[in-house]
């Protein structure tokens, strides 16, 4: 690797930052011919290429973020109040001393170069056993060497790299389970969907005569020992919902669901077993399995979407306080009235407080949607919620975050959606028609032709022929 001169007036070749893609004004900074627009992206540049590295750059052109927040003035830790123990157990999915696990948001994942990257984070950083990028939802999970390596110290290598952790007081873990059903149930019945469908392609095809009747009963038989499983195990979940639903005398989305699956495989059933047909196995399985698949993909909307989130979920999980000449990060949960807040350009500020600087400017738009700062002096109430814009500065808190001005906003009833007003209970309003519409419907048609030609009311499938 060439020498690596971080600010030098070396002609750059392009006029974007190498790192980011930002645009370089003087192009000033750079190394190795590569012009960056700042020196964090400098800096991360040297890092990826001395850990050997440099394919982040050839998978994709400028792959990295420019740092959300400049550096902290020396002497201050940003990342000290992950060695709490307490706000560990609140991070980590599991930790035995020896081998730690987290997942960790980062908002910074935008492409191919981003996932190589943190997945090979172990070249980086010895101690960590494996990592795994879930794309969709911005998340990294990790494991590693507890003893070799603390928390604190793995956000500030992925700091170090362009990739800050997003840590707010919603950032507990959720419970996660060894195995999805849903995606069992998915498995088996795509399994089954797609061998039915490929019994009963002779039976499509064949010509009258083509197919003998012994090649055409072993052909339905299978199709018949397929759907045994999707009727009885993939199926379940809209068959025990729709039981629930008629135990408490109400329609959901459920039952209309659960009756065209008894109906299609009931009807199946009495043509294989009458010899009149080979029924409609492939068809039924194909409805339950792409039934799940929506099941499957509505799921992972709302989870990824995130609308249950609360005020927890944007404020940050510890900040700076002042301890007599020093400076220490506490827990926002442990904020007291009284202790000195600190807080800079950038920062959310956790608690009402009382300006204590001469004068600071302060962004509510987070609380009232007016974007432009407000300018407060001395001894003016700042309200949790709003955002530090220029110059650090310093404040009194006045009340401890649960009874802030704007949990106690969050927290009232007008802010919140009704119970039963959610998409859910509407498709079941609407379900209660449907279903009423669908067999009154279905009851007129058998009655017209029952009175028309009775053999048509309820013909069979597809009749043997040979």
């Amino acid at each position: 690797m060439s020498a690596v001169s971080p600010i030098s007036p070396i002609a750059a070749v392009s006029a974007d930052c190498y790192h980011c893609g930002l645009p370089c004004p003087d192009r000033s900074i750079s190394a190795d011919q590569h012009a960056f627009c700042c020196p964090g992206c400098c800096s991360v540049y040297e890092i990826l290429q001395e850990s050997g590295l440099q394919q982040y750059y050839l998978l994709d052109s400028h792959p990295g973020s420019p740092p959300r927040r400049p550096a902290a003035p020396p002497g201050v830790e940003r990342f000290a109040y992950l060695d709490d123990p307490q706000l560990q157990a609140q991070l980590l999915d599991f930790n035995d001393g020896h081998t730690a696990r987290a997942t960790l948001r980062l908002p910074q994942i935008h492409c191919v170069s981003c996932v190589w990257l943190l997945e090979n984070l172990q070249r980086l950083q010895p101690a960590v056993r494996g990592s795994e990028v879930d794309f969709l939802r911005r998340e990294l999970a990790l494991v590693w060497d507890a003893r070799a390596l603390s928390l604190r110290q793995l956000v500030e290598a992925l700091a170090g790299i362009g990739y800050e952790p997003e840590i707010t007081l919603g950032s507990a873990p959720a419970v996660r389970t060894a195995g999805d059903p849903l995606i069992r149930r998915i498995g088996v019945a795509g399994f089954c969907f797609g061998n039915a469908m490929l019994f009963s392609l002779p039976e499509y095809f064949a010509s009258p005569g083509d197919l003998s009747d012994a090649w055409r009963g072993l052909f339905t038989l299978l199709n018949l020992a397929l759907a045994l499983p999707v009727m009885f195990y993939s199926a379940t979940d809209f068959l025990v919902g729709a039981w629930r639903a008629l135990v408490r005398r109400t329609i959901t989305i459920d039952v209309p669901i659960a009756l065209g699956i008894c109906v299609l495989f009931g009807r199946s059933m009495v043509d294989i077993l009458t010899a009149s047909g080979p029924g409609y196995m492939d068809s039924f399985t194909g409805f339950v399995f792409f039934l799940l698949l929506g099941r499957l993909f509505q799921r992972n909307s709302f989870v990824g979407l995130s609308f249950e989130r609360d005020y927890r979920s944007y404020f940050p999980l510890a900040v700076n306080v002042r301890d007599g000449e020093h400076e220490r990060a506490v827990a926002v949960a442990t904020l007291r009235p009284g202790q000195r807040l600190i807080a800079r350009n950038g920062e959310l500020i956790p608690a009402d407080s009382r300006l204590r600087s001469p004068h600071g400017r302060i962004d509510f738009s987070y609380v009232t949607g007016e974007s432009d700062p407000v300018e407060a002096e001395r001894g003016d109430i700042v309200w949790a919620g709003g955002r530090v814009v220029g110059v650090a500065i310093e404040l009194d808190v006045v009340r401890e975050v649960s009874q802030s001005y704007l949990t106690r906003l969050w927290n009232q009833q007008s802010f919140h959606t009704p119970k039963g007003e959610d998409l859910s209970s509407l498709a079941n309003r609407i379900s209660r028609w449907f279903t009423a519409g669908v067999l009154l419907i279905a009851a007129a048609t058998a009655a017209y032709w029952l009175h028309v030609d009775p053999s048509l009311a309820a013909m069979p499938s597809r009749p043997f022929s040979s």
